[in-house]
């Protein structure tokens, strides 16, 4: 199982989501989920980024909020 590295801002974005019930159990599944199959994920769609973000992948939570995260197991605490 892959491990989570947290931006500042990103961890303040999931803590404010505690109160949206639906999208914060849609952005937990995601999470286990990238955690577990990194790229190869099975729920939602993956789209490798160009430009100043290659290297990165995008998964959509909803229309205009996404998850950008890069899959690594040689990436430590």
């Amino acid at each position: 199982m892959l491990n989570l590295l947290w931006q500042s801002d990103a961890w303040k974005e999931y803590e404010s989501l505690q109160a949206e019930k639906a999208t914060l159990k849609k952005v937990n599944q995601l999470l286990k989920d990238i955690m577990r199959n990194g790229y190869e994920r099975s729920y939602g769609k993956v789209e490798m980024l160009k430009g100043d973000f290659s290297g990165f992948a995008s998964v959509r939570i909803d229309k205009k909020s996404r998850i950008i995260f890069i899959a690594d197991d040689n990436i430590e605490d």
